[in-house]
Order: structure tokens, then sequence, then C-alpha cells
């Protein structure tokens, strides 16, 4: 009799040990989106500022389509914080493809200037390029496995032709 239900009892435990094993497995079937910045433009010039838009390019390399649920982020030029703020309109990207999001940006003049003033010193008077970074962290939702945080960090040189044209809208 002790055999009989310790077979049963065995069967359910297998069972329920492969399931939980599947389950922890199942997690890494899905590999973590990529984000990267690929361009910003100006889209208007308003009397409080600057509005920008900046495309971000996500990599789906799932077979199954994503959900962008927020994405916060800074961006610093020459290590001073000018902007930081947070996107949280839904974007989804289909499975294993590229999508590109538009982040409209505003940027007070007075953060431009203070941006400007710091590439003055820099790179005008000091002769070494000036740089931005851009921090952040992107949230997708992922079917079945739940939010997934993926970084975004992306760094450069500011364009010479970024900084003209800041001179000579009077920003400098």
């Amino acid at each position: 009799m002790i055999a009989r239900r310790s077979f049963p009892f065995s069967f359910l435990s297998l069972l329920l040990l492969l399931a939980l094993s599947g389950c922890a497995s199942f997690g890494h079937v899905y590999e973590k989106p990529r984000v990267s910045l690929v361009g910003a433009k100006v889209t208007a010039v308003t009397l409080v500022g600057v509005e920008v838009e900046v495309e971000l390019e996500v990599v789906n390399p799932n077979g199954i389509a994503l959900v962008l649920e927020e994405l916060d982020y800074d961006v610093q030029v020459n290590g001073e914080k000018i902007l930081g703020d947070r996107f949280a309109e839904r974007r989804e990207v289909a499975a294993h493809a590229t999508g590109r999001v538009t982040l409209p940006l505003a940027l007070r003049f007075a953060d431009v200037k203070r941006a400007v003033r710091s590439v003055d010193r820099r790179t005008v008077r000091g002769g070494e390029p000036s740089s931005y970074d851009v921090t952040g962290q992107a949230r997708f939702l992922l079917p079945v496995v739940g939010e997934i945080t993926t970084p975004l960090r992306q760094r450069g040189d500011l364009p010479l032709d970024w900084l003209a044209l800041l001179g000579i809208a009077g920003l400098g």
C-alpha cells in the first residue's frame, strides 16, 4: 500500500519539479531588447526654449512583440545635467524587428544657455571637444515574463555645426 501511494506522490512531485524548472528557464528564452540613440533634430524655437525630437532605435530580438512602457532619461553636456524626464507613451515593437521611437523634448533656454557656456569654456577656450551623455532606463512588458528593464547609454562629442547653430542663435 505504501508503494502505491508514493508512486502518485512521486509522479506529481516530478511533474511539479519539471514545471518549476521550466518556468525558471522560460525567462532565459527572452533576450533584453536594445535601445540606442540614432538622431536628434530641433523642431521649433519658442519664446521659452527649444523643442527637439530625439529618435531612438529599439531592437527586439525576441519571437514575440513587446511593449515599451516608459523611458526615464537624463541628458548631460560636459558632465552637467541639462535635462531629465520620463517618456510614458506605450509603443509596441514587433517580434524580431527594429522599431523607432521619437521622444519630444523641450529644453528651456536657461538649460541651453548653461550647456552653451560649458561648451564655450571647454571647447572654444579650452580647445577640448565637448561631449554629451544620455543615460536612462527603458521598461518593457513581455507577455508571460512581465517587466524587463534595459539600460540606455550613449556618449559622444557634440558636432561643431550644433555649436555654431547655437552661437548664431545668440545663446553663447
